[in-house]
């Protein structure tokens, strides 16, 4: 590269429009690849979908007026085993003949293919250069005969590269034959090296939900799904944030639990419990914050004052719950707001 562009990269960037016109007229654009692989990996109870991408032949346009650039591929494998995913559909805002997004010149392209299989997704991006930026959409597809549970993907990226889901959503459930479409923007910065080659990866993962009931809290050591450290990091959030709840420590969760088993439990020791174990699924992401639950069956006199009680957000049962502290007078609404819990935490609504 001449010593004159490695010394004045802003100058590159603020040219980058000159450069493009110029380009356009004078110069042979070669376009390398970028592959872009979707890989699965999947225990007994859970698959995490990781897209891996690889952006190259980064290029810096100004006062040389040409074009650096680079060809790299990336290999990847799927495996999504018993859990069913695949992908059903892959697009880019930003197809091979049309425009740039941002400016007026096709330049770069950001394309993505379904492989033959349905559990491949290669994204390319060619002659890409800093402040190109793309946004892509994968549908996923639960061909399976069982709901899902889904999270909020894990995005790792170098500092030159910018990748972000622009609506995100922290977790939600995946019914058979349901698709979500996952969309994210990839841009490059100006920090970007030309002819570097930069990967990121996208990783998502979906497992078969779990019926967390109080038995599941009470035998935590037993199947170590959570850490004793976790567990008390959630009982501290739920303490702050409830007006009901007040234990700290795993110690503080028995005594909870215990005074909600047995004969002699109290309509509202038997509710604590349950509602105990509920916030726990919450915190953990067992339940999903902003998935939709129909209350009627538990609540048909609509106790809880729900806008939708046949479309209530565990969110708004929570705070529904809360609104209700101090204000319990009888068995039957303690039993009320005990049956909303324990069919929550079974899976039942």
């Amino acid at each position: 590269m001449p010593d004159a562009l490695k010394e004045k990269p802003v100058k590159l960037f603020s040219t980058l429009q000159d450069g493009i016109d110029s380009l356009m007229r004078r110069a042979e654009i070669k376009r390398p690849a970028v592959t872009w692989k979707a890989i699965t990996r999947s225990t007994s109870h859970s698959v995490a979908i990781a897209l891996i991408a690889l952006v190259v032949g980064v290029a810096s346009l100004g006062l040389a007026e040409r074009l650096w650039s680079q060809t790299l591929k990336v290999e990847g494998t799927v495996d999504t085993e018993e859990m069913n995913v695949e992908f059903t559909d892959a697009y880019t805002n930003d197809d091979s003949g049309n425009i740039d997004p941002g400016y007026d010149k096709d330049v770069a392209s950001c394309e993505a293919v379904i492989g033959e299989s349905g559990d491949t997704v290669s994204l390319t991006i060619t002659n890409g250069y800093p402040s190109y930026t793309c946004q892509f959409w994968v549908e996923i597809t639960n061909v399976g005969a069982g709901s899902l549970l889904f999270t909020a993907p894990e995005i790792t990226s170098p500092d030159v590269l910018t990748v972000i889901e622009p609506d995100p959503q922290s977790c939600g459930i995946l019914d058979p034959s349901e698709v979500e479409v996952e969309t994210f923007t990839i841009h490059v910065e100006q920090e970007a090296d030309q002819g570097a080659n930069y990967m990121f990866t996208i990783r998502k993962t979906f497992s078969e939900p779990t019926q967390a009931t109080i038995g599941f809290w009470k035998s935590w050591d037993s199947h170590n799904t959570f850490t004793r450290g976790e567990i008390e990091d959630w009982l501290e959030n739920i303490a702050l944030s409830s007006e009901w709840l007040d234990a700290h420590t795993i110690e503080d969760m028995e005594d909870v639990f215990a005074a909600g088993g047995g004969k002699s439990a109290t309509a509202e020791g038997r509710f604590l419990a349950q509602y105990l174990a509920t916030r726990l699924n919450e915190q953990s992401g067992l339940l999903c914050a902003g998935e939709l639950h129909n209350v009627t069956k538990q609540d048909p006199g609509n106790y809880l004052d729900l806008a939708d009680p046949e479309n209530a957000s565990l969110q708004e049962i929570i705070a529904a719950i809360e609104l209700k502290f101090g204000t319990v007078e009888t068995k039957e609404q303690f039993n009320t707001l005990y049956g909303i819990c324990d069919a929550l935490n079974n899976l039942e609504i």
